[in-house]
Protein backbone atom coordinates (compact mmCIF):
# COMPACT_ATOMS: atom_id res chain seq x y z
CA UNK A 1 0.00 0.00 0.00
CA UNK A 2 2.71 2.18 1.18
CA UNK A 3 4.86 1.76 -2.17
CA UNK A 4 1.62 2.54 -4.54
CA UNK A 5 1.08 5.83 -2.75
CA UNK A 6 1.79 9.14 -2.28
CA UNK A 7 3.16 10.05 1.32
CA UNK A 8 1.39 12.76 3.37
CA UNK A 9 1.69 14.41 7.08
CA UNK A 10 4.62 17.07 8.00
CA UNK A 11 2.75 19.44 6.00
CA UNK A 12 1.39 17.51 2.74
CA UNK A 13 -2.03 17.10 2.06
CA UNK A 14 -3.81 14.47 0.35
CA UNK A 15 -5.81 15.52 -2.74
CA UNK A 16 -8.51 13.13 -1.11
CA UNK A 17 -8.32 14.53 2.06
CA UNK A 18 -7.63 10.83 3.51
CA UNK A 19 -4.61 10.65 5.83
CA UNK A 20 -3.64 6.98 6.92
CA UNK A 21 -0.49 6.22 8.41
CA UNK A 22 1.85 8.49 6.41
CA UNK A 23 0.22 7.73 3.11
CA UNK A 24 -2.54 9.34 0.96
CA UNK A 25 -5.30 6.79 0.33
CA UNK A 26 -7.83 7.61 -3.20
CA UNK A 27 -9.93 4.75 -2.22
CA UNK A 28 -10.31 2.16 0.33
CA UNK A 29 -7.49 -0.22 -0.30
CA UNK A 30 -5.49 1.39 3.11
CA UNK A 31 -8.85 1.62 5.29
CA UNK A 32 -9.73 -0.32 8.12
CA UNK A 33 -10.68 -3.91 7.32
CA UNK A 34 -13.30 -5.71 9.57
CA UNK A 35 -12.25 -8.26 11.38
CA UNK A 36 -15.24 -9.94 12.77
CA UNK A 37 -19.00 -9.12 14.32
CA UNK A 38 -20.73 -10.87 17.22
CA UNK A 39 -24.33 -11.04 18.65
CA UNK A 40 -25.41 -11.52 21.47
CA UNK A 41 -28.86 -13.45 21.63
CA UNK A 42 -31.79 -13.84 24.58
CA UNK A 43 -35.10 -14.21 24.36
CA UNK A 44 -35.46 -10.24 25.77
CA UNK A 45 -33.59 -7.52 25.67
CA UNK A 46 -29.64 -7.54 25.48
CA UNK A 47 -27.63 -4.17 25.98
CA UNK A 48 -23.83 -3.40 25.54
CA UNK A 49 -22.93 -0.54 26.96
CA UNK A 50 -19.05 -0.43 27.36
CA UNK A 51 -16.35 -1.94 25.07
CA UNK A 52 -12.57 -1.42 26.03
CA UNK A 53 -9.25 -3.24 24.96
CA UNK A 54 -7.11 -5.14 26.31
CA UNK A 55 -3.70 -7.45 25.75
CA UNK A 56 -2.60 -7.27 22.12
CA UNK A 57 -6.12 -7.90 20.51
CA UNK A 58 -8.80 -8.51 23.36
CA UNK A 59 -11.82 -6.74 24.06
CA UNK A 60 -13.59 -6.17 27.22
CA UNK A 61 -17.50 -5.74 27.11
CA UNK A 62 -19.76 -5.23 29.63
CA UNK A 63 -23.38 -4.63 29.31
CA UNK A 64 -27.34 -5.48 30.57
CA UNK A 65 -29.32 -8.40 30.15
CA UNK A 66 -33.12 -8.61 31.01
CA UNK A 67 -33.76 -12.20 29.92
CA UNK A 68 -34.17 -15.79 31.18
CA UNK A 69 -31.76 -17.00 28.89
CA UNK A 70 -28.30 -15.39 27.51
CA UNK A 71 -25.79 -16.60 24.86
CA UNK A 72 -21.95 -15.95 26.21
CA UNK A 73 -20.88 -16.76 23.16
CA UNK A 74 -21.28 -13.77 20.25
CA UNK A 75 -19.76 -16.09 17.32
CA UNK A 76 -22.26 -18.84 15.55
CA UNK A 77 -19.83 -21.42 16.70
CA UNK A 78 -21.64 -22.62 19.73
CA UNK A 79 -24.37 -21.03 21.93
CA UNK A 80 -23.68 -20.86 25.88
CA UNK A 81 -26.71 -20.27 27.75
CA UNK A 82 -27.11 -18.76 31.19
CA UNK A 83 -30.81 -18.57 32.79
CA UNK A 84 -31.23 -15.48 35.40
CA UNK A 85 -33.93 -13.31 36.28
CA UNK A 86 -36.61 -11.24 34.24
CA UNK A 87 -35.86 -7.87 36.04
CA UNK A 88 -32.14 -8.38 34.43
CA UNK A 89 -28.36 -8.44 35.28
CA UNK A 90 -25.15 -7.25 34.08
CA UNK A 91 -22.65 -8.97 32.61
CA UNK A 92 -18.86 -8.47 31.91
CA UNK A 93 -17.10 -10.86 29.35
CA UNK A 94 -13.28 -10.70 27.42
CA UNK A 95 -13.10 -11.76 23.65
CA UNK A 96 -10.14 -12.40 21.75
CA UNK A 97 -9.01 -11.33 18.58
CA UNK A 98 -11.31 -13.41 16.30
CA UNK A 99 -14.22 -12.45 18.96
CA UNK A 100 -14.59 -16.05 20.65
CA UNK A 101 -15.06 -15.93 24.11
CA UNK A 102 -12.37 -15.92 26.65
CA UNK A 103 -14.08 -15.88 29.89
CA UNK A 104 -17.32 -14.08 30.86
CA UNK A 105 -19.35 -13.25 34.11
CA UNK A 106 -22.78 -12.54 35.31
CA UNK A 107 -23.51 -9.82 37.71
CA UNK A 108 -26.89 -10.57 39.63
CA UNK A 109 -29.76 -12.84 38.64
CA UNK A 110 -29.68 -14.55 41.45
CA UNK A 111 -33.15 -13.56 42.46
CA UNK A 112 -35.99 -12.70 40.74
CA UNK A 113 -36.54 -9.02 43.16
CA UNK A 114 -32.64 -8.19 42.51
CA UNK A 115 -31.13 -6.32 39.82
CA UNK A 116 -28.01 -4.98 38.50
CA UNK A 117 -26.86 -2.93 35.59
CA UNK A 118 -23.66 -2.64 33.68
CA UNK A 119 -22.96 0.82 32.19
CA UNK A 120 -18.93 0.93 31.67
CA UNK A 121 -15.97 -0.32 31.36
CA UNK A 122 -12.45 0.58 31.96
CA UNK A 123 -8.69 -0.92 31.26
CA UNK A 124 -5.42 -0.51 32.29
CA UNK A 125 -3.12 -2.98 32.56
CA UNK A 126 -4.59 -6.16 33.68
CA UNK A 127 -7.00 -4.07 35.47
CA UNK A 128 -10.49 -4.13 34.50
CA UNK A 129 -12.79 -1.95 36.34
CA UNK A 130 -16.73 -2.01 35.80
CA UNK A 131 -19.55 0.14 37.11
CA UNK A 132 -23.26 0.36 37.39
CA UNK A 133 -26.02 0.27 39.26
CA UNK A 134 -28.12 -2.75 41.33
CA UNK A 135 -30.63 -3.26 43.86
CA UNK A 136 -31.61 -5.68 46.75
CA UNK A 137 -28.87 -7.90 47.89
CA UNK A 138 -26.30 -9.38 45.34
CA UNK A 139 -23.12 -11.45 45.03
CA UNK A 140 -20.68 -10.15 43.04
CA UNK A 141 -17.52 -12.51 42.85
CA UNK A 142 -17.69 -14.55 40.21
CA UNK A 143 -15.52 -17.48 41.64
CA UNK A 144 -16.29 -19.98 44.28
CA UNK A 145 -16.37 -17.05 47.40
CA UNK A 146 -18.76 -14.79 48.21
CA UNK A 147 -18.86 -10.48 47.94
CA UNK A 148 -22.28 -9.51 48.61
CA UNK A 149 -23.55 -5.69 48.39
CA UNK A 150 -26.97 -4.81 49.36
CA UNK A 151 -28.24 -1.83 48.46
CA UNK A 152 -29.52 0.98 50.92
CA UNK A 153 -32.97 0.81 50.16
CA UNK A 154 -33.50 -2.74 49.84
CA UNK A 155 -35.41 -3.68 46.37
CA UNK A 156 -36.49 -0.67 45.83
CA UNK A 157 -33.25 1.65 45.71
CA UNK A 158 -30.89 1.97 43.14
CA UNK A 159 -27.14 2.26 44.89
CA UNK A 160 -24.14 2.21 42.24
CA UNK A 161 -21.11 0.14 42.41
CA UNK A 162 -17.37 0.00 40.96
CA UNK A 163 -16.33 -3.60 40.82
CA UNK A 164 -12.41 -4.86 40.22
CA UNK A 165 -12.04 -7.77 38.01
CA UNK A 166 -8.37 -9.01 36.20
CA UNK A 167 -7.54 -9.73 33.16
CA UNK A 168 -8.14 -13.18 33.33
CA UNK A 169 -11.34 -12.35 35.15
CA UNK A 170 -10.68 -12.93 38.66
CA UNK A 171 -12.39 -11.01 41.43
CA UNK A 172 -10.19 -8.44 43.33
CA UNK A 173 -13.03 -6.18 45.00
CA UNK A 174 -16.34 -4.25 44.94
CA UNK A 175 -17.64 -1.01 46.47
CA UNK A 176 -21.05 0.09 46.57
CA UNK A 177 -21.57 4.00 46.30
CA UNK A 178 -24.55 4.36 48.40
CA UNK A 179 -27.18 6.79 48.30
CA UNK A 180 -27.77 8.55 51.80
CA UNK A 181 -31.28 8.98 51.16
CA UNK A 182 -34.16 7.67 49.36
CA UNK A 183 -33.69 8.69 45.94
CA UNK A 184 -31.67 6.50 43.53
CA UNK A 185 -27.39 6.70 42.93
CA UNK A 186 -26.40 6.17 39.10
CA UNK A 187 -22.95 5.34 38.20
CA UNK A 188 -22.34 6.72 34.01
CA UNK A 189 -18.31 6.12 33.44
CA UNK A 190 -15.21 5.22 34.84
CA UNK A 191 -11.87 5.94 33.09
CA UNK A 192 -8.84 5.40 34.82
CA UNK A 193 -5.41 7.96 35.29
CA UNK A 194 -1.98 7.46 34.29
CA UNK A 195 -1.76 6.58 37.99
CA UNK A 196 -3.86 3.13 37.59
CA UNK A 197 -6.60 4.40 39.88
CA UNK A 198 -10.29 4.91 38.81
CA UNK A 199 -12.75 7.54 38.49
CA UNK A 200 -16.40 7.60 38.26
CA UNK A 201 -18.76 9.84 37.70
CA UNK A 202 -22.27 9.56 38.70
CA UNK A 203 -25.70 11.49 39.38
CA UNK A 204 -28.20 11.47 42.26
CA UNK A 205 -30.61 13.99 42.57
CA UNK A 206 -30.21 14.64 46.61
CA UNK A 207 -27.15 12.78 48.69
CA UNK A 208 -24.50 10.36 48.18
CA UNK A 209 -22.31 8.30 50.58
CA UNK A 210 -18.77 8.06 48.20
CA UNK A 211 -16.53 5.78 50.68
CA UNK A 212 -16.82 2.87 50.93
CA UNK A 213 -15.42 2.54 54.63
CA UNK A 214 -17.50 3.02 57.85
CA UNK A 215 -16.62 6.64 57.85
CA UNK A 216 -18.91 8.31 55.45
CA UNK A 217 -18.33 10.87 52.87
CA UNK A 218 -21.63 12.92 51.46
CA UNK A 219 -21.98 14.97 48.40
CA UNK A 220 -25.57 16.69 48.89
CA UNK A 221 -27.20 19.35 46.42
CA UNK A 222 -30.51 20.91 46.25
CA UNK A 223 -31.31 19.94 43.44
CA UNK A 224 -30.27 16.97 41.29
CA UNK A 225 -26.06 16.72 40.74
CA UNK A 226 -23.56 15.19 39.11
CA UNK A 227 -20.05 13.39 40.83
CA UNK A 228 -16.45 12.88 40.33
CA UNK A 229 -15.24 10.25 42.67
CA UNK A 230 -11.44 9.08 42.42
CA UNK A 231 -10.66 6.15 44.24
CA UNK A 232 -7.32 4.07 44.72
CA UNK A 233 -6.35 1.02 43.20
CA UNK A 234 -7.15 -0.79 46.41
CA UNK A 235 -10.95 0.84 46.78
CA UNK A 236 -10.28 3.53 48.73
CA UNK A 237 -11.72 6.87 48.39
CA UNK A 238 -9.29 9.23 47.26
CA UNK A 239 -11.64 12.66 46.83
CA UNK A 240 -14.95 13.13 45.57
CA UNK A 241 -16.69 16.59 44.05
CA UNK A 242 -20.27 17.84 43.09
CA UNK A 243 -20.93 19.00 39.90
CA UNK A 244 -24.66 20.57 40.79
CA UNK A 245 -27.67 21.30 38.89
CA UNK A 246 -26.16 19.35 35.72
CA UNK A 247 -28.24 16.99 33.06
CA UNK A 248 -26.95 13.61 33.94
CA UNK A 249 -28.17 11.42 30.85
CA UNK A 250 -25.52 12.17 28.81
CA UNK A 251 -22.24 13.43 31.13
CA UNK A 252 -18.96 11.61 30.15
CA UNK A 253 -15.70 11.45 31.88
CA UNK A 254 -11.99 11.48 30.37
CA UNK A 255 -8.49 11.31 32.16
CA UNK A 256 -6.01 13.20 30.59
CA UNK A 257 -2.04 12.35 30.86
CA UNK A 258 -1.07 14.20 33.42
CA UNK A 259 -4.22 12.71 35.35
CA UNK A 260 -6.66 15.56 34.86
CA UNK A 261 -10.55 14.66 35.12
CA UNK A 262 -12.60 16.15 32.03
CA UNK A 263 -16.57 16.01 32.43
CA UNK A 264 -18.98 16.92 29.55
CA UNK A 265 -22.92 17.40 30.10
CA UNK A 266 -25.21 19.46 29.94
CA UNK A 267 -27.38 21.66 31.92
CA UNK A 268 -30.22 24.23 32.02
CA UNK A 269 -31.24 27.84 33.86
CA UNK A 270 -27.84 29.17 36.23
CA UNK A 271 -25.58 26.56 37.13
CA UNK A 272 -22.50 27.14 39.16
CA UNK A 273 -19.50 24.32 38.06
CA UNK A 274 -17.05 25.06 40.67
CA UNK A 275 -16.71 21.86 42.42
CA UNK A 276 -15.03 23.92 45.37
CA UNK A 277 -15.36 26.54 47.59
CA UNK A 278 -15.45 29.26 44.76
CA UNK A 279 -18.12 30.44 42.11
CA UNK A 280 -18.15 29.81 38.42
CA UNK A 281 -21.85 30.80 37.84
CA UNK A 282 -23.05 30.18 34.18
CA UNK A 283 -26.50 30.44 32.59
CA UNK A 284 -27.53 28.17 29.92
CA UNK A 285 -28.03 30.41 26.63
CA UNK A 286 -31.19 28.13 25.18
CA UNK A 287 -33.03 25.60 26.81
CA UNK A 288 -30.59 23.17 27.65
CA UNK A 289 -26.63 24.40 26.57
CA UNK A 290 -23.73 21.86 26.69
CA UNK A 291 -20.43 22.19 28.99
CA UNK A 292 -17.24 20.88 29.75
CA UNK A 293 -15.43 21.06 33.17
CA UNK A 294 -11.80 20.29 33.72
CA UNK A 295 -10.33 18.98 37.41
CA UNK A 296 -7.24 18.34 38.42
CA UNK A 297 -5.67 15.34 39.61
CA UNK A 298 -5.93 16.03 43.05
CA UNK A 299 -10.03 17.26 42.22
CA UNK A 300 -9.38 20.84 42.17
CA UNK A 301 -11.23 23.21 39.96
CA UNK A 302 -9.57 24.10 36.88
CA UNK A 303 -11.87 25.61 34.38
CA UNK A 304 -15.11 25.23 32.66
CA UNK A 305 -16.57 25.90 29.64
CA UNK A 306 -20.43 26.27 28.40
CA UNK A 307 -21.55 26.86 24.85
CA UNK A 308 -25.52 26.55 23.35
CA UNK A 309 -28.08 28.34 21.57
CA UNK A 310 -31.57 28.43 21.48
CA UNK A 311 -32.36 24.98 20.80
CA UNK A 312 -30.91 21.40 22.83
CA UNK A 313 -27.08 20.82 23.49
CA UNK A 314 -25.58 17.80 24.98
CA UNK A 315 -21.63 16.52 25.36
CA UNK A 316 -19.50 14.09 25.43
CA UNK A 317 -15.44 14.77 26.00
CA UNK A 318 -12.04 13.61 25.40
CA UNK A 319 -8.60 14.41 26.20
CA UNK A 320 -5.55 13.72 23.68
CA UNK A 321 -1.79 13.08 25.08
CA UNK A 322 -0.77 16.97 25.26
CA UNK A 323 -3.86 17.78 27.14
CA UNK A 324 -6.27 19.53 24.55
CA UNK A 325 -9.83 18.50 25.09
CA UNK A 326 -12.34 18.22 22.19
CA UNK A 327 -16.00 18.03 22.42
CA UNK A 328 -18.71 16.80 20.74
CA UNK A 329 -22.54 16.87 20.94
CA UNK A 330 -25.96 17.77 19.16
CA UNK A 331 -27.46 20.87 18.50
CA UNK A 332 -30.52 22.61 17.51
CA UNK A 333 -31.01 25.74 15.79
CA UNK A 334 -28.17 28.23 16.16
CA UNK A 335 -25.77 27.69 18.22
CA UNK A 336 -22.58 29.49 20.09
CA UNK A 337 -19.29 27.42 19.80
CA UNK A 338 -17.14 30.03 20.81
CA UNK A 339 -17.58 32.30 23.94
CA UNK A 340 -15.68 35.19 22.56
CA UNK A 341 -17.57 35.88 19.54
CA UNK A 342 -20.75 36.99 19.22
CA UNK A 343 -24.20 35.47 19.95
CA UNK A 344 -25.28 33.06 16.80
CA UNK A 345 -27.75 34.57 14.44
CA UNK A 346 -29.36 34.35 11.01
CA UNK A 347 -31.12 31.46 9.36
CA UNK A 348 -31.01 27.99 11.34
CA UNK A 349 -29.90 24.75 9.86
CA UNK A 350 -33.07 22.37 9.81
CA UNK A 351 -32.59 19.05 11.72
CA UNK A 352 -30.41 18.43 14.78
CA UNK A 353 -26.90 18.79 13.54
CA UNK A 354 -23.21 17.45 15.34
CA UNK A 355 -20.71 19.63 16.44
CA UNK A 356 -16.32 19.03 17.55
CA UNK A 357 -14.93 21.81 19.81
CA UNK A 358 -10.83 21.71 20.69
CA UNK A 359 -9.82 23.50 23.38
CA UNK A 360 -6.13 23.45 24.46
CA UNK A 361 -5.30 22.62 28.48
CA UNK A 362 -5.86 26.13 29.57
CA UNK A 363 -9.70 26.14 28.07
CA UNK A 364 -8.48 28.38 25.71
CA UNK A 365 -10.94 27.63 22.27
CA UNK A 366 -8.92 26.61 19.04
CA UNK A 367 -11.41 25.48 16.82
CA UNK A 368 -14.76 23.55 15.97
CA UNK A 369 -16.52 21.76 12.99
CA UNK A 370 -19.94 21.44 12.79
CA UNK A 371 -21.67 18.58 10.39
CA UNK A 372 -25.32 19.55 9.76
CA UNK A 373 -28.04 17.40 9.04
CA UNK A 374 -31.59 18.11 7.52
CA UNK A 375 -32.55 15.02 10.10
CA UNK A 376 -31.92 14.01 12.94
CA UNK A 377 -27.73 13.33 13.72
CA UNK A 378 -25.76 13.95 17.05
CA UNK A 379 -22.36 13.30 18.27
CA UNK A 380 -22.08 10.84 21.01
CA UNK A 381 -19.07 10.15 22.27
CA UNK A 382 -14.97 10.80 20.46
CA UNK A 383 -11.31 9.83 20.94
CA UNK A 384 -8.53 11.48 20.78
CA UNK A 385 -5.34 9.67 19.90
CA UNK A 386 -3.13 12.63 19.46
CA UNK A 387 -2.03 11.51 16.54
CA UNK A 388 -1.86 14.14 13.44
CA UNK A 389 -5.43 12.19 12.33
CA UNK A 390 -7.15 14.28 15.28
CA UNK A 391 -10.05 12.76 16.74
CA UNK A 392 -12.45 9.74 16.09
CA UNK A 393 -16.13 10.63 16.25
CA UNK A 394 -19.36 8.21 16.98
CA UNK A 395 -22.77 9.21 16.68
Amino acid sequence: CKALKTACGAGTECATGLCRDGVCCSDLSCAPVLSWVGVYASNETTVVNGVAAIGQADVIVSGTARAYTFDFDPTPRSAAMRAFAENGAAYVQRLDEKGAPVWGHIIGGGSFYALARATSVAVKGDDVYVVGMFSGNLDFDPGSQTAALTSSGGINLLDGYLLKLDGAGAFKWVIPIAAATSLPTLIHDVAIGPDGEPVILGTNPSSVDLDPSAQQVVLSSTQGSGFVAKYSADGALRWGRAITQTIPIKQRLSVGPAGEVIVAGGFTGTVDLDSSEGVDSRTSLGGQDAFVTKLSAGGGYVWSRTFGGEGDESAAASVDSAGNVYVTGAFTGLVKLDASEPNASGAAPPGQSVYVVKYDTGGTYLWSKTIFSPGLASGKNLLASGRAEGVVLAG
